[in-house]
């Protein structure tokens, strides 16, 4: 999770409500005592009717967390919540906190790594937190404040705002300290030899790792909006961008030379990149339309475009030789396509707009519609072996080894992968 995200050790479920605002959910069947009449002349009391017996469903527990910062993550210790100051994880077993950490500050942004939970607060404190025990590894405070942004990359984590920091991320020592001009930093982008900051009404900035000098700056042409660099995108030797979210730019790594660049008339982003394509989705704001196409990573022509009328694309997700895209209309018709040649291989209609992007693992999509609805489908063809009724006409995906989970903006739901009765 790369976007906003004395530990007290809970080891049974009844202790979970101890924490604020925290409670399993476990339903409490209240006990009805039958009283026997003694004699035959008492007159009858009307007797209730029987509540029926509940249908099976897949839910196998449900905690409610409040109202978090960010949306639950699974991960192998449990499913991690957190809110603008403290994180726990449930037990994905039977949704009891297992541990809590409460930061000092309110928290900026977190990303989850290698078994641990990295985050940095407003005021500069970055920490380390183990997700298997909620222990604090260390903490460390650098001179950031406000919106500070984070990212953790092949054994260093890196912090910055106006100024940005290289730490290691074993002990939280600093490696580097880097001169990004004092210009604010608009995101992270890591490869195995750059550092690159697109920075406010500035230049993308490539850093080197190793020395910590500046290697190039590239400032897009300003056509309709500020020059400055967004939706950055590292692959193989190659650097990809928008400006003003008009222009697409593809620019060498090492050099920061543009190879090419297109422009287009509305709002662009950069959605992914696969081996021979740029993904790009463009939205025209006065027609609310959006249009994706395939930019030839090599040359910038175009391969193929998808467009519905009337549609608005939500995010591309690649998974088995699939793009999936949705069409965010009232039917939230998801799109698997070809991501070469962006022929449709299939595509299946749920009965509202998605709440969320499509989840994909195990050969599995998951798609969770906005009248509740929960739907299971074959990633190779889309064929939908089951679905999953649910109370909440707002839900998000998540999932770990143990299960699959969704969160409707209070509680988390465990529920089974099958979408079977537990």
């Amino acid at each position: 999770m790369t976007r906003r995200r004395t530990f007290i050790h809970y080891g049974a479920a009844a202790l979970a409500s101890s924490i604020a605002g925290v409670s399993p959910l476990n339903p409490l069947r209240r006990s009805r005592q039958r009283s026997s009449a003694d004699s035959t002349d008492v007159t009858p009391e009307p007797t209730p009717t029987p509540e029926p017996t509940p249908e099976p469903t897949p839910e196998r527990w449900h905690t409610r967390v409040g109202e978090p910062r960010w949306y639950p993550v699974g991960t192998d210790e449990g499913v991690l919540v957190g809110r603008r100051r403290e994180f726990f994880v449930l037990d994905s077993k039977d949704g009891a906190v297992v541990w809590r950490y409460e930061a000092d500050d309110e928290v900026a942004d977190v990303t989850v790594e290698d078994g641990s939970l990295f985050g940095v607060t407003e005021v500069g404190d970055v920490f380390r937190v183990a997700l298997d025990s909620g222990d604090e590894l260390w903490e460390r405070e650098v001179d950031v404040l406000h919106s500070p942004e984070i990212a953790v990359h092949d054994g260093s984590v890196f912090v910055g705002e106006y100024s940005l920091y290289q730490l290691r991320a074993d002990d939280g020592g600093v490696e580097h300290t880097f001169d990004i001009d004092g210009d604010r930093i608009r995101g992270i982008t890591i490869d195995a030899q750059h550092i690159y900051l697109p920075r406010h009404n500035a230049p993308l900035l490539a850093i080197s790792r190793t020395s910590g000098e500046t290697r190039w700056k590239y400032l897009g042409e300003r056509r309709y909006t500020s020059p400055e660099m967004t939706d950055v995108f590292t692959a193989g030797d190659q650097v990809f961008a928008t400006n003003g979210r008009r222009n697409v730019y593809a620019l060498t790594a090492g050099s920061g030379e543009k190879q090419w660049a297109i422009e287009t008339d509305v709002a662009v982003s950069v959605e992914t990149v696969t081996e021979d394509n740029v993904l790009v989705e463009a939205y025209d704001d006065q027609r609310e339309e959006s249009t994706l196409f395939a930019l030839d990573r090599s040359s910038g022509e175009e391969n193929w475009r998808f467009e519905r009328d009337e549609h608005t694309l939500g995010p591309v997700v690649l998974a088995g030789g699939h793009a999936l895209v949705e069409a965010a209309d009232r039917t939230g018709t998801v799109f698997a396509l070809d991501p070469a040649t962006g022929e449709i291989h299939w595509q299946f209609e749920c009965d509202a707009s998605l709440s969320d992007a499509p989840l994909v693992f195990d050969g599995k999509v998951y798609l969770a519609s906005q009248s509740g609805t929960i739907h299971r489908l074959e990633l190779s063809s889309g064929t939908e072996t089951r679905s999953y009724q649910t109370e909440s006409s707002d839900n998000n995906l998540t999932h770990n080894s143990a299960g699959l989970y969704y969160f409707d903006g209070a509680v988390v739901y465990g529920i089974t992968r099958s979408l079977k009765p537990a």
